[in-house]
């Protein structure tokens, strides 16, 4: 009688991709969320109001009509 040799197929070979695709998506959010950019800000934002231009006297009137301004 003659013995047979059976080779069966470990499921490790599907399953290490798997394995490795998920442990670089996990390292790679870390990493990601740990070296991201810090946005703080440590003081107020200030508003900067800019005195209105007086226009030259050469420059034809200007016209305000439904509060848009046409010169």
């Amino acid at each position: 009688m003659q013995s047979r040799l059976t080779l069966r197929r470990s499921p490790t070979r599907l399953a290490a991709p798997l394995i490795g695709l998920f442990a670089a998506l996990a390292l790679g959010g870390s990493l990601g969320y740990t070296l991201k950019p810090a946005t703080v800000t440590s003081s107020t934002p200030h508003v900067v109001v800019a005195p209105e231009v007086v226009a030259a006297a050469t420059d034809p009137p200007c016209v305000t009509t439904h509060h848009v301004r046409a010169c």
